[in-house]
């Protein structure tokens, strides 16, 4: 019985890691395609938004498949466009708020080779702009962005990671002159639904295995019940004693097959006691059987409060008789 448990809840936990392994697999990846698919669309409004709020001071630069891959100045200088500005701080706002996630503008500094922020849509408590910052070389889109190319995938904000698209910003000759930054949400919150299932699926799985283990306790103990109650009269037999009668031969199906074993086992053991121990023509005891009842009877006076007496008697010319 143990072992048919073991087996049972190990093929239900292989069933249950099975689906939910599946149906995991299947939200995540939902969830990366429904993610790119927002960061993808984010960067194109924010390009458009740009190139059409600024008087065509940006041109995109669009990839084959549609996506930006650099926005060009008109200029070969950024000293007249990419500066703090009323003008740029509305259509930060405009992108925020059609991408629903933050926007940023940075300027590249040729002489730290880092990228300067210096227009932003993140808010200090109060309400204020949050202080210019830089990143480096230790930031992971700088090294794409420094190169002229655009960078998608997670970057730290406030100890955090937040989905971004990070567009490089060059000048007429080529130079890396700055770069947008749009991005759609902390990377935790957009992977809520994934942290969700996972939950889910372990609670559902811990359920159904007690369930599973419950339920198959009690029902292989009332079906194996018939097994125990047979067992008993099988060791009643191997010990010489023979039952009353033997249960569940009524029954149609492996446990009815067993229990007419047992019985036609029964009614052998029956002849064969009976010509072990019975004289052929005389049909009484033989001599096996007067040395198995003495034998039993001087145990019994042995080890128990039981006395016995013998009388022999003989009979002359019995085989005349």
């Amino acid at each position: 019985m143990f072992r048919i448990s073991v087996i049972l809840v190990v093929l239900v936990l292989c069933s249950i890691g099975l689906v939910s392994g599946l149906s995991f697999q299947e939200v995540s990846n939902s969830a990366k395609e429904n993610a790119s698919i927002r960061i993808d669309r984010a960067a194109r409004a924010a390009v458009a938004i740009l190139c059409y709020g600024t008087d065509s001071e940006f041109h995109p630069q669009i990839g084959a498949e549609g996506q930006p891959v650099s926005l060009r100045l008109t200029t070969n200088t950024a000293d007249t466009v990419l500066l703090p500005s009323d003008k740029l701080d509305q259509l930060l706002q405009a992108i925020a708020q059609t991408n629903q996630g933050a926007a940023n503008l940075f300027r590249w500094s040729a002489d730290t080779a880092t990228f300067d922020r210096f227009a932003t849509t993140f808010r200090t408590p109060d309400g204020n702009p949050e202080p210019a910052v830089s990143f480096g070389a230790d930031h992971p889109a700088h090294a794409r962005l420094a190169a002229g190319k655009p960078y998608v995938g997670p970057v730290p904000v406030h100890g955090r990671l937040r989905l971004a698209y990070l567009t490089p910003i060059l000048a007429l000759n080529g130079d890396v002159a700055g770069a947008v930054a749009v991005d759609v949400g902390w990377v935790d919150d957009l992977t809520l639904a994934e942290k969700r299932l996972k939950v889910r699926i372990f609670s559902a799985a811990a359920v159904i295995l007690a369930v599973v283990i419950l339920l198959g306790g009690m029902l292989m103990g009332i079906e194996l019940r018939p097994l125990r109650q047979l067992a008993k009269t099988a060791e009643q037999l191997a010990a010489g004693t023979r039952p009353k009668d033997i249960p569940y031969t009524e029954r149609r199906d492996e446990i009815g097959d067993l229990a007419h074993g047992l019985a036609r086992a029964t009614d052998l053991q029956d002849k064969l006691q009976k010509l072990a121990y019975t004289d052929p023509v005389t049909t009484a005891g033989n001599r096996a059987k007067y040395f198995s009842d003495l034998t039993e009877t001087i145990r019994r006076t042995r080890t128990e409060a039981y006395t016995a007496s013998l009388s022999h008697l003989d009979f002359k010319g019995f085989s005349k008789v």
